[in-house]
């Protein structure tokens, strides 16, 4: 069996989420975390998009 994967160089690593809550259990606003996400959300839609090209080009 194979697996189709990739390694990214980019992730989120959300240390003791429970001390980034308020009150109501929302997840409390953090720059560095959200431009964290944004950047490996950017690399993860670059990836997707490359794959997709490439299976629609040999299927």
């Amino acid at each position: 069996m194979t697996t189709r994967e990739t390694i990214t160089r980019s992730g989120v690593v959300l240390r003791a989420p429970w001390e980034r809550l308020d009150r109501a259990g929302h997840l409390v606003d953090d720059e560095p975390l959200r431009q964290a996400a944004d950047t490996a959300l950017t690399e993860l839609t670059w990836w997707a998009e490359a794959l997709r090209a490439a299976r629609r080009a040999r299927p």
